[in-house]
């Protein structure tokens, strides 16, 4: 997959913040009526169009790259490669802000849909390493309770996705930038769901969260002011036509 990184000021032993490129394409979002596990507010499944290639964080932003731009750790569980939690969407907002102001280029939120669009990588089970019903294949790939010790971890230990990104599954939950709100039936282009709530979504499952609440379709939703040690966030690069 082709990558970019972001030159911050880290330290010597710190992950880069790299960037990984998503291609544009179509997908179906959101879980089937029959998948094992599902919630009713992951459906009705419907098509999406990612019209335009992006780039992804590789990685959940981590602690070090969040203190290089803000300068502080708002982190429960400490460590530099571990990623950076107790962060409310507001503060994501913030963070975005400063590292946009340093010149390096326009970050945001992922979409609800860009991120489910590159988590699946292309696939349409109920993980993106296969459907895994007995969930033995889901130690390999992510940070969840039973392997976790209810703790987060460095980032990138596990295996990635089709697309190489990490941590897509577990270690900690992502902040969206959309806001929550019931899924169409019908076809939509890159879809942003604006303040028809007050409550912003979620993606990913977490080092606390059961096998089953770390599943592609899975989502999750708090108000942007809430601050919780199992939700982080990743970073998307929206590619200027």
């Amino acid at each position: 997959a082709q990558e970019i990184q972001v030159y911050l000021d880290l330290p010597d032993n710190a992950k880069p913040l790299l960037m990984v490129l998503i291609p544009a394409g179509t997908f179906t979002m959101g879980s089937s009526a029959d998948e094992q596990d599902r919630e009713e507010y992951e459906g009705p499944q419907h098509q999406v169009t990612i019209s335009k290639p992006f780039y992804m964080g590789k990685y959940e932003v981590t602690q070090a790259q969040w203190k290089a731009v803000m300068g502080n750790n708002p982190s429960y569980f400490i460590g530099d490669n571990q990623p950076v939690e107790q962060v409310s969407w507001d503060d994501c907002q913030t963070f975005i802000q400063k590292l946009n102001q340093l010149g390096k280029d326009t970050f945001r939120l992922p979409t609800e849909a860009e991120w489910e669009y590159a988590c699946r990588a292309g696939t349409t089970t109920r993980f993106y390493w296969g459907d895994d019903p007995d969930y033995r294949q889901i130690g390999q790939y992510a940070w969840y309770w039973d392997n976790s010790n209810q703790q987060t971890h460095e980032v990138g230990l596990k295996l990635p996705n089709a697309w190489g990104l990490y941590d897509m599954s577990g270690n900690i939950e992502e902040f969206c930038q959309d806001w929550y709100d019931t899924y169409p039936s019908s076809h939509k282009e890159d879809p942003l769901c604006v303040n028809s709530s007050t409550l912003h979504v979620y993606r990913g499952g977490s080092g606390i969260n059961y096998a089953e609440k770390c599943r592609s379709a899975g989502r999750f939703f708090e108000p942007n002011d809430s601050n919780y040690f199992e939700i982080g966030f990743r970073l998307v690069l929206s590619l200027i036509p």
